[in-house]
């Protein structure tokens, strides 16, 4: 029997061991303990079946969140997400000219079958371009590509100085940190995938898009015994 009705039992029958008067609307003194206790029982049963509801409900919540839960990012450089991870879609990586002084200074994944609204033939004073890698090696002035990835984790994490993931994260992919030439204008710092791949189209002619060339360190501000001089920043997108 549970501890706090065997000590109102026991408390309830002291009482009327030293107390002669009967309580009202009661028969004799052991029918009111017993009225006592059977009203603590029922409520008793009523707590535990609110205590079961509310798990239920809990273990409800629990479901949909789980069931909601998922982040996304960009795969830079690539035309797929990585096995088992779902691809929104893939397309052209797209930016600023990359000596332009306007524009945005971000990338964009843009998709292969654009819906069009409202538009003027003209040009504008705004405008976007294809990527043009600046690595080197046979990908030189060709295209970059570019895939959405939707993970069913809630965080995701571009790392950069690093191609693994910290204890207790996923690794998405690895790479490289890119970007426009420092000689021009600012642009977002990326992570291209150490497998670039192009769009599929021929080599482009030079200086027609936004540029990519691999970020190297230059030390001074930064402690050169952490991070030398020249060296290539690597890269890690990662999830939790």
């Amino acid at each position: 029997m549970d501890r706090l009705l065997l000590l109102v039992i026991v408390g309830s029958l002291f009482v009327l061991s030293i107390n002669s008067q009967e309580p009202e609307n009661c028969d004799n003194k052991f029918e009111y303990v017993y009225n006592i206790i059977d009203k603590l029982v029922t409520l008793k049963h009523e707590n535990t079946a609110q205590d079961e509801r509310i798990k239920q409900l809990e273990s409800r919540l629990k479901e949909t969140q789980e069931n909601f839960v998922g982040s996304t990012y960009v795969r830079w450089g690539r035309k797929k997400c990585p096995t088992g991870v779902e691809t929104v879609y893939d397309g052209f990586m797209a930016g600023s000219w990359y000596n332009y002084q306007g524009n945005g200074a971000n990338f964009l994944c843009l998709p292969l079958d654009p819906i069009w609204g409202s538009y003027s033939p003209a040009d504008g004073p705004s405008s976007i371009h294809g990527t043009d890698y600046k690595i080197g090696g046979a990908f030189e002035d060709h295209e970059a590509p570019c895939a959405v990835c939707w993970i069913p984790r809630a965080t995701t994490l571009m790392l950069p100085a690093k191609n693994k993931c910290h204890d207790g994260w996923q690794l998405e992919y690895s790479g490289y940190i890119v970007a426009n030439d420092q000689s021009k204008f600012r642009s977002e710092y990326v992570c291209l995938d150490e497998e670039p791949q192009t769009v599929g189209v021929e080599k482009q002619t030079s200086g027609n898009g936004a540029y990519l060339y691999y970020v190297e360190v230059r030390c001074g501000s930064l402690p050169c015994d952490v991070y030398p001089r020249g060296r290539e920043l690597t890269c890690a997108v990662c999830s939790k």
